[in-house]
């Protein structure tokens, strides 16, 4: 047993190595079995650990190679840095990390919960695998510079404050922002990417910034799942890969601006899903298949509002059948069709229970300004 003030004096060239050691500090009690790097720095240098009893940890952590982890019950305040793309940590702790995880095109992985507090974050390029744990992002605005791959497989990205991207974020396997309501500003040099065959769940989230195609899927096996969000344009913007889905209330908004839907995969409003396209917002169909068919309401309960914005198709023609159309205020339909076969069309003219319901609000107007219009309503 050392007093923690003793002095240690090492010579040049030798180790500190720990094996199962465990250190009682004025702040903290944890194990560790690594090496000691420097007077304020551990190494877990491969298959090492630290396992915090109570209290905060106030050293710094460098990890090399894999199979690391910290795990225990605690809070870290120092930097735990991640020394190159070999670098492989694992985090079970249940506590707050107080400062930052440096990256370095390292790998993280969550075996719990992950919270970090004020603003602190991840910096560096690396991947994040979240398995099925949520990391907890902290109570201050903060400035995201970082580009990072997050895996998982119902794991989450929790923001508790207003959160600007600049760096780009890629989500591979089942993953989901859960805003809480927060606003997530994207840098015109940042993105948000959906991998291949992959799924984003954008949940209590506002979207600031939203443009070209920042947002988008890496192919037509995509899909970004929209629920109680809002996407604020910053510029006009294309949807072409991929699918969306929208449940409770989903709203595209930053008009006078255009939203192009041009992907050739069925987007679905779910039952309760309500899309509104705000003030002087054009929502333009544009497939990449002649299909009309590709925005299908889920069921009679399923809503697209119009709020003083205009629904214009190409050519193609969209057909809308099953849920309601609701019309607020001055609202334009119009297309490019120059005959019957390309118009937009209003039920399926098979069964009633396929009717589009319209539903145009007191001072509301409806006005078709360009194309054709089919109405195929049996009642």
């Amino acid at each position: 047993m050392f007093d923690y003030t003793a002095q240690s004096i090492v010579n040049p060239g030798t180790t500190i190595a720990y094996d199962n050691c465990t250190f009682q500090m004025p702040t903290t009690a944890f194990t560790i079995t690594g090496e000691r790097f420097n007077t304020y720095t551990s190494l877990l240098s491969g298959n090492c650990e630290i396992f915090l009893t109570n209290g905060v940890l106030p050293m710094y952590t460098l990890v090399q190679n894999a199979n690391n982890y910290i795990l225990g019950t605690g809070d870290i305040n120092g930097e735990v840095i991640l020394y190159d793309n070999n670098a492989q940590l694992t985090f079970g702790l249940n506590g707050q990390m107080q400062n930052n995880i440096i990256m370095n095109d390292s790998t993280i992985v969550l075996s719990r919960n992950l919270e970090f507090s004020q603003n602190n974050s991840i910096l560096g390029s690396g991947t994040v695998n979240l398995e099925s744990y949520t990391l907890i992002l902290g109570n201050q605005y903060l400035n995201w510079t970082s580009p990072i791959y997050w895996d998982g497989n119902n794991g989450t990205v929790e923001l508790n404050a207003d959160v600007y991207l600049s760096g780009t974020w890629t989500f591979s396997g089942n993953c989901t922002i859960n805003g809480n309501n927060y606003l997530l500003q994207i840098d015109p040099a940042a993105s948000i990417i959906v991998e291949r065959g992959s799924i984003l769940n954008l949940n209590n989230v506002q979207i600031y910034g939203v443009q070209n195609n920042n947002i988008r899927c890496s192919d037509s096996a995509g899909t970004i799942a929209l629920d109680n969000s809002t996407l604020i344009l910053s510029g006009n913007y294309n949807f072409g890969m991929g699918k969306l889905t929208f449940d409770n209330l989903v709203e595209i908004v930053g008009g006078p601006l255009t939203f192009t839907y041009a992907t050739d995969q069925v987007s679905t409003i779910n039952s309760g899903g309500i899309l509104n396209i705000g003030e002087y917002i054009t929502f333009n169909y544009a497939p990449s298949i002649a299909a009309k068919n590709l925005i299908q309401l889920g069921c009679p309960g399923s809503q697209i509002t119009l709020n003083r914005a205009t629904l214009h198709s190409t050519c193609t023609g969209i057909q809308l059948t099953t849920g309601i159309l609701e019309i607020n205020g001055s609202c334009q339909i119009t297309s490019d069709a120059t005959s019957m076969p390309q118009a937009i069309v209003f039920g399926d003219g098979i069964s009633a229970q396929n009717d589009l319901t319209i539903e145009i609000l007191d001072g509301a107007c409806m006005e078709i300004t360009s194309g054709c219009l089919v109405m195929k309503n049996l009642n």
